[in-house]
């Protein structure tokens, strides 16, 4: 699944090279669309949802690419934000990385400096993302264990997590059950029933 990218700069030239000169899909990113200042850009992520980079100008109306990187680390703080300015100035990047900025690259931007910035960003959602799926996966099947067993008392607190997902239970048959379990212990009918 690719990372989707929102490409913000107040010069429209600026956004459609950058979209249309750089071979994002080699990089897995997908630009799904271009805003023209800050005020677009929440705008085009609130009506996206699923935004996973925004590449930002830090000069632009309305609103600049500072406020729009503090409003997205205080409201959207999955998104990762690098900035492209033409100001070599320490002050924008000091309030850049207080605000979560990624990366900070200068204007003309070096394109495999750009691309190093990105990968480097892209590896990184990767992690993230096979780890929740892991620990996703894992707290489901614990979810499932606990309700075949039907151990309500035991069920953990993250099994909670599930709430929107239906979790069927089925059925099973051990043949001669009374006959193989009538002189076991509580605790080797247990351990029948996990082996099981």
């Amino acid at each position: 699944m690719p990372f989707k990218m929102l490409i913000v700069d107040d010069e429209p030239i600026i956004c459609r090279g950058l979209q249309q000169t750089i071979p994002w899909d080699e990089y897995m990113v997908e630009v799904v669309d271009l805003a023209y200042d800050g005020a677009e850009a929440i705008q085009k992520i609130q009506e996206y949802g699923e935004i996973d980079l925004v590449l930002t100008d830090v000069r632009m109306p309305n609103v600049d690419g500072l406020r729009l990187a503090a409003f997205l680390a205080e409201n959207y703080p999955d998104i990762r934000t690098i900035i492209i300015s033409g100001y070599d100035d320490f002050k924008y990047a000091q309030q850049a990385l207080q605000s979560g900025v990624k990366d900070y690259l200068l204007k003309p931007v070096d394109v495999d400096d750009l691309l190093n910035v990105v990968a480097k960003i892209t590896n990184a959602l990767s992690e993230e993302r096979n780890a929740a799926q892991k620990a996703y996966q894992m707290n489901l099947q614990n979810a499932i264990f606990h309700q075949v067993l039907d151990l309500p008392e035991s069920i953990p607190s993250h099994t909670s997590l599930f709430t929107d997902v239906r979790i069927y239970p089925f059925v099973t048959m051990l043949k001669e059950y009374k006959n193989k379990t009538k002189d076991l212990s509580e605790e080797e009918l247990q351990s029948l029933t996990v082996d099981w």
